[in-house]
């Protein structure tokens, strides 16, 4: 749809925009992902009776502190993300003025960031109720969400509408997160959390949060340079259609990943809780069949999506150009299967309300940050994809596997059979 009805100039400032927007993890510093891991420990002492939460009074007390803590957050931080992003884009955009030609961005620039501020107030009460155990129904929830997102979109394309299609399918989605949250089940459940009396029993930002979340933030931080940097520098150093063509082909394979990920991303409340519980052999056994899954499944997919893109250069089919060459494409799909190992791990560890990965990320970030400024300005994307899987498979995955095998020796006293 995006090559059908943009431009290759506006193809690029397409993606562009999604990497500057992305810079919302400077906001909300790894928060949302903390919230799974704090609230499922907790519900380790409740159990449900009629879509609410009875038993341990204590930790009902802290998941109200916890979910008060959450919202007064991200409240402050969607304003902020609105204030400083919009004249931040305004400012990047206009001093390139030789990809800004003949293009209009400003209007859909300006929807796109109060749109996806509003979405992430939102955002966090969903990482919540994960936490609390309604992985289906929040699994169940994201899919209509992006089915939703995708069909808006592709309807704003197709009447004309160009870049504000993005705005506009990040609007829907904050809509159908409104409505999904206000449904009966959810909005009596939360309601009982907020209302549940706070007593001396609360979560402790500073003493029990911020001691994990600095380091998960400080990854995140790290992870759009490893992440997000590429079509930012390829758009003020190559073109905007070098920008649009990676990040369209960056797009496909993160869609991959993201699929492939859900074999372990729904177990995130039950790693938590059987590592509350000690029960580190039933964890293992999860983990490590759900991680095999999910590599299986980014393998195929990867190779699949490289497949029919190879054939679409074959036919001659006017869409294949708006990707980066296969010799690239084939790269980036082992990059793929490389950081999807670096996923799981990083998952299986952070499950422990502990970040051993800071370490890894800030200096992969280092490395990726210099490698694809100095790449992109001065060589090429050629460069800048070899250097990215260079990086990856000499420094990124050595020094992350031994660092999950090295941790989860140390944090298990059982003695495997």
């Amino acid at each position: 749809m995006i090559s059908s009805f943009l431009s290759s100039k506006e193809q690029g400032f397409y993606y562009t925009f999604g990497s500057i927007t992305a810079l919302q993890v400077f906001f909300e510093l790894g928060l949302s992902y903390v919230i799974i891991h704090y609230a499922s420990y907790e519900t380790a002492w409740l159990t449900w009776n009629n879509n609410l939460f009875e038993g341990d009074f204590k930790a009902k007390s802290r998941l109200s502190s916890l979910l008060h803590f959450t919202v007064n957050w991200y409240r402050v931080v969607s304003v902020c993300l609105v204030v400083l992003l919009l004249p931040l884009g305004w400012l990047f955009f206009s001093a390139n003025q030789a990809n800004t030609e003949q293009v209009n961005w400003l209007g859909p620039w300006t929807l796109l960031c109060i749109s996806t501020a509003l979405f992430l107030f939102i955002t966090p009460v969903f990482s919540f109720l994960e936490g609390c155990g309604k992985v289906k129904e929040v699994a169940l929830y994201r899919i209509y969400q992006s089915l939703s997102n995708y069909i808006f979109i592709g309807l704003s394309l197709a009447l004309g509408l160009r870049l504000y299609s993005l705005g506009i399918g990040v609007a829907i989605s904050f809509l159908c997160g409104l409505i999904w949250l206000n449904l009966k089940s959810n909005r009596v459940f939360l309601k009982d959390i907020w209302v549940s009396k706070i007593s001396d029993y609360k979560i402790n930002w500073k003493q029990e949060i911020l001691p994990f979340q600095w380091k998960i933030a400080i990854s995140w931080l790290s992870g759009y340079l490893i992440f997000q940097l590429f079509n930012p520098i390829l758009f003020t150093f190559q073109s905007a259609a070098v920008a649009g063509q990676m990040g369209m082909s960056l797009a496909a394979f993160n869609g991959v990943s993201l699929v492939a990920m859900a074999w372990v991303n729904t177990k995130i409340p039950t790693f938590s809780v059987l590592i509350a519980k000690k029960e580190f052999e039933e964890l293992d056994r999860i983990f490590f069949k759900s991680a095999l899954q999910s590599l299986v499944v980014v393998t195929a997919a990867s190779f699949t999506l490289i497949t029919v893109i190879y054939l679409l250069h074959r036919f001659d089919i006017s869409i294949s150009t708006r990707f980066l060459p296969i010799n690239l494409l084939v790269i980036l799909g082992f990059i793929n299967i490389l950081n999807q190992f670096t996923f799981c791990q990083a998952i299986y560890l952070r499950a422990h309300k502990k970040e051993p990965f800071l370490l890894n990320s800030v200096v992969g970030s280092i490395l990726t940050g210099i490698s694809t400024y100095v790449a992109g300005r001065y060589f090429g994307v050629e460069a800048v994809v070899m250097m990215y899987f260079l990086l990856n498979l000499v420094v990124g995955l050595p020094w992350n596997t031994y660092t999950f095998l090295h941790k989860r020796k140390a944090w298990h006293s059982y003695q495997p059979n």
